[in-house]
């Protein structure tokens, strides 16, 4: 916030208020994403979330080690449900697949999303899919980038 995103407003034509500036990732960039937008509202308008990875970190297997990991999705729904936007005013957007990691994901998202429509949030400003089949893999990613993009750059 202080150093990139000025650069950026500097040297590229941008619209600088929040109708016009959105930030995504994946994975743990989702996260970071999620966060970005619950601390500078007044930065962005939307953020997108793909393969979201709420649950820690993973062991030397790939997958999360559940019992060691409890802290990070507990802190993060606790972190929503006192810095989500006022409803309505930004635009989440979050998904997962199936396969691979991803596939321990649907139960952490279901509790995100009922955060969401506890705090007021509606479909035109919260979305969260599931693609089955799909892993956690940039591939994936990019098969279906346009989704969120479309989602987050739509009119009100």
């Amino acid at each position: 916030m202080e150093e990139l995103k000025p650069a950026i407003d500097q040297r590229y034509a941008t619209v600088r208020e929040p109708a016009g500036t959105f930030i995504m990732g994946s994975s743990m960039g989702g996260m970071i994403s999620i966060y970005a937008l619950c601390e500078y509202p007044q930065v962005f308008g939307g953020a997108a979330a793909l393969s979201t990875h709420w649950v820690g970190r993973p062991s030397k297997w790939g997958t999360p080690d559940r019992l060691q990991n409890a802290s990070l999705p507990l802190a993060a729904f606790h972190y929503l449900q006192g810095h989500l936007p006022k409803a309505n005013t930004r635009r989440f957007y979050m998904d997962h697949g199936t396969t691979g990691l991803d596939a321990v994901y649907g139960v952490h998202q279901a509790v995100v999303d009922e955060i969401g429509r506890e705090t007021g949030y509606d479909p035109a400003h919260w979305q969260s899919r599931i693609f089955a089949g799909a892993g956690h893999t940039e591939a994936d990613w990019s098969a279906r980038v346009e989704i969120p993009l479309s989602f987050l750059l739509a009119k009100p």
